[in-house]
């Protein structure tokens, strides 16, 4: 996917990776999926400068999972909210986790904005075309015209369906926020230094991932119970009891 604000695959591709900072510091760890949007162009500047086509490529990521605090967990949207910086899809780093929007020790701009589109709009998108849109607004949204490395979509270079989707999308959003407690915001570090140093990224719906012991005890469990059922029922005279 993207590198250096991009994801990267394991094969060269450029990837993007969502960073959550610690909020409170929980030394955890993400694991890139390695599904992704595939290759699209966004316009980029320094300052006041020209803007140059840059190939990327973002979320959503699938197939991402991270372990919090010793829990197992999937990421259901998983985006890239970091374009400057790079990761390896199919990789795992060590990582903190927040729920403030903090990326790399400042807040995200637009982070209310952000939110909403993946509370709102991310669980709604099933293609490629769909997810590069977003990904390509959410980091329009970070870097508007003006701040110090602008961001704009790349209209020209970039497939018709890709671009209405963006188009849609930022309709849709208008004004609108949403609280960016309701999500995971994630930041890779150097395991070594402790510094932010791959690509940040924002998760949305995540379900536990029972550990095997866990799945082992809880069919055991069932199994118990189906056998106290069936004793029961055989107990019964005349019509079954409630339940």
């Amino acid at each position: 996917m993207v590198m250096g604000g991009r994801l990267a695959s394991l094969g060269g591709l450029g990837v993007c990776v969502l960073l959550l900072a610690a909020s409170p510091v929980r030394a955890d760890t993400v694991t890139l999926g390695t599904a992704y949007s595939g290759n699209f162009n966004m316009l980029e500047a320094v300052g006041t400068g020209p803007y140059s086509v840059v190939q990327e490529g973002g979320g959503s990521v699938g197939g991402s999972s991270g372990n919090i605090a010793g829990n197992n967990v999937y990421f259901a949207y998983f985006y890239c909210v970091d374009i400057y910086t790079n990761a390896t899809l199919g990789s795992t780093y060590t990582s903190t986790y927040n729920t403030n929007a903090t990326i790399n020790g400042s807040t995200v701009t637009a982070a209310g904005q952000v939110a909403w589109l993946m509370l709102h709009i991310a669980p709604t998108l099933t293609t490629q075309a769909q997810y590069q849109g977003m990904q390509g607004l959410i980091w329009t949204l970070e870097n508007p015209t003006g701040s110090a490395k602008p961001v704009q979509w790349d209209t020209a270079d970039n497939s018709a369906a890709a671009t209405s989707y963006y188009n849609t999308y930022q309709s849709l959003l208008g004004g609108n926020t949403d609280s960016v407690s309701s999500l995971y915001w994630i930041n890779p570090i150097n395991p070594s230094t402790g510094v932010y140093t791959y690509q940040g990224f924002v998760a949305d719906t995540w379900t536990q991932i029972p550990e095997p012991s866990t799945l082992a005890v809880f069919g055991t469990g069932l199994l118990a119970l189906a056998g106290m059922r069936r004793r029961k029922a055989a107990a019964v005279t005349g019509p079954s009891p409630r339940t």
